[in-house]
């Protein structure tokens, strides 16, 4: 190897070394190492320079750049074929339309990734895809559902990446507060932590943070809960994910102590960063408290307008194109099931 090419590969190494520790010199960096790979005409190395600007403006809750970066990586990998890096960009994609909130989109392009009789689709974009499947049935309600692909997700984990494991914890415990199945929820969220904290994974820490904090709060431990959401606070340079999650985390304990001023004026705020990330999830979540709190606080008027804005962003994932994608997406996984049997 040249040593052009060890300097591409150390620049890109710092980048993601630096990601929760300096996004914006680890931006920086990433760009660099692209424009090195672009000079090498290093067609792979331009891709995953690409893929980690991508994440890095994903971190930033920048969604519209971020996928402007994300469609240059997948362009390319699809004009020269390269693999596995397509069938990730092809998760990562999915993962894109459904923050978006455009769920047939995000369904279509995950069930091109668990096409199973295709070998050129790897484990990790096969995991990233039964996660993005089961936060659509989370998103539905239907927590079963979501606990089977999580489960099929946590499978395909290879021992060696801390930070997938982490995400299928992550996300099964989501499943088990909601299947009130406290103790599953409890364990997941110990061996993720334990990951994020190996791989310094300071955003998915904040996630753990912010289930911690619900446990605590489902179990009437208001003190476990504010150590849990302190511990999120002291977190530097987290993901907009973890850091509006928190947000609503801390709204909530400010409701169980009646404090519904500041935890309105606590989730004003944080709406605006979830409308600059325009994350349908957060939305859903945000509106729904918001409304919540001024019900209780007896203001009927500001309740109904919030009621219906989360009316507005549920409604395109009750539809039935939705419906239908997910029914198409499991008879072909059950007939892959059954074909691999024989």
């Amino acid at each position: 190897m040249n040593t052009l090419q060890v300097s591409e590969s150390d620049l890109l190494g710092t980048s993601i070394a630096l990601s929760h520790l300096d996004p914006d010199r680890s931006l920086s960096t990433a760009q660099l190492a692209l424009c090195a790979f672009e000079t090498s005409a290093d067609l792979r190395g331009q891709v995953h320079a690409l893929m980690q600007i991508t994440r890095l403006f994903f971190d930033k809750g920048a969604t519209h750049e971020g996928g402007e970066w994300l469609m240059k990586a997948l362009t390319l990998s699809e004009l020269h074929d390269l693999h596995p890096e397509h069938g990730q960009l092809l998760a990562e994609t999915g993962s894109l339309h459904y923050t978006l909130g455009d769920y047939t989109e995000a369904i279509a392009y995950w069930t091109d990734c668990l096409d199973y009789a295709n070998p050129l689709f790897s484990d990790e974009a096969r995991l990233h895809a039964h996660v993005g499947i089961g936060q659509i049935y989370y998103a539905l309600g239907d927590y079963p559902a979501a606990l089977r692909h999580h489960r099929l997700s946590l499978d395909l984990a290879a021992p060696s990446n801390p930070h997938t494991t982490a995400k299928s914890l992550l996300n099964l415990a989501a499943d088990y507060y909601q299947l009130e199945q406290l103790k599953q929820m409890e364990d997941c969220l110990t061996q993720a932590e334990s990951l994020c904290r190996t791989a310094n994974n300071l955003s998915y820490l904040g996630e753990v943070c912010y289930y911690r904090t619900l446990l605590a709060l489902q179990l009437d431990d208001p003190v476990g809960a504010q150590r849990h959401a302190a511990d999120a606070a002291s977190l530097q340079h987290i993901c907009s994910w973890s850091q509006i999650s928190n947000a609503i985390a801390q709204a909530q304990m400010l409701r169980q102590r009646n404090e519904h001023p500041a935890a309105l004026a606590m989730l004003s705020e944080t709406l605006d960063q979830v409308e600059h990330s325009n994350c349908r999830h957060h939305l859903q979540l945000v509106f729904r408290l918001i409304a919540t709190l001024h019900h209780e606080t007896g203001n009927a008027a500001q309740r109904a307008v919030f009621l219906q804005r989360y009316q507005e962003t549920s409604q395109q994932l009750v539809s039935d194109d939705v419906q239908g994608k997910l029914a198409e997406l499991e008879e072909k996984l059950a007939r892959y099931t059954r074909d691999s049997h024989h």
